[in-house]
């Protein structure tokens, strides 16, 4: 039995813990927990790339896992993060953290997580950075630069002071070495990740996780999208070269991953 509440969908199961929503109710219903995985010793690590619907998948977890077992790491000091992910009674992790940092951080912890990441295609994910910049004051420094230009000067000024948003940023942030191009974030993929999904078929990525973790898992619709979004035809030429040749080797892993995903 599916139960709506704010256009989310959860699955009503018995014998569940209650799962207590914002407002209180729905008491005695809870998101179907995987009988098959022991989440405190494999527990779910989502390598956030931002700007790629991590928001949607991330609050799509929180429900799934109720009662703080899922902890939204920040960029804590290398002993704090050990710490977070050595408890076992967090079985959700999700970051703005690469798999590299992660996969130190868990060391000897005994635990094996299981990486899940969402891949968006690297030119619209620029725009939909600059859109959300634009709209969003909270976003500190991106605000204040997005806002002070249109989509060409933000690119012409990231280009030049701030490379490591446009270059290769999908790579390095699944990639299992530093500086990772296309072939050795896809090895990683393939190697270390238990479910990956695209940004523009986020159904897809949300059936494939399911099954693999056997869990139900609410859908609503995308979250912390900005109001106003920039179309690729707003690029000049200059703006569209940088881009090209910047994000060359995450456009390349976006082309990898769709085919392979295909299959």
């Amino acid at each position: 039995m599916f139960v709506s509440y704010h256009g989310v969908c959860y699955l009503k199961i018995a014998r569940s813990e209650p799962l207590v929503l914002p407002d209180g109710s729905l008491r005695g219903c809870a998101l179907m927990q995987s009988a098959a995985i022991d989440f405190s010793r494999q527990p779910i690590a989502f390598t956030h790339i931002p700007k790629t619907a991590g928001t949607t998948v991330s609050t799509a977890l929180e429900a799934a896992f109720p009662n703080r077992n899922l902890f939204q790491l920040q960029q804590l000091e290398p002993e704090a993060l050990r710490h977070r992910l050595a408890d076992r009674s967090i079985h959700a992790y999700c970051g703005h953290l690469r798999y590299l940092q992660l996969s130190a951080a868990f060391g000897d912890s005994g635990r094996q997580p299981l990486y899940i990441a969402v891949l968006r295609e690297p030119i619209e994910r620029i725009l939909s950075a600059y859109s959300y910049a634009k709209d969003t004051p909270a976003a500190k420094r991106w605000h204040g630069l997005a806002a002070a230009h249109d989509i060409n000067g933000f690119i012409s000024v990231v280009a030049e002071n701030h490379r490591h948003f446009l270059v290769g940023m999908q790579c390095r942030f699944v990639g299992a070495v530093r500086g990772a191009d296309a072939d050795q974030a896809l090895a990683s993929l393939r190697a270390n990740y238990a479910v990956i999904g695209l940004q523009s078929d986020l159904e897809g990525f949300f059936r494939r996780l399911e099954a693999r973790l056997e869990i139900a898992l609410p859908r609503q619709a995308p979250l912390n999208q900005s109001r106003s979004r920039i179309k690729r035809d707003s690029l000049n030429k200059k703006s569209l070269r940088i881009l090209e040749r910047t994000t060359r080797e995450d456009r390349r892993l976006y082309e990898l991953v769709v085919e392979w995903l295909g299959k």
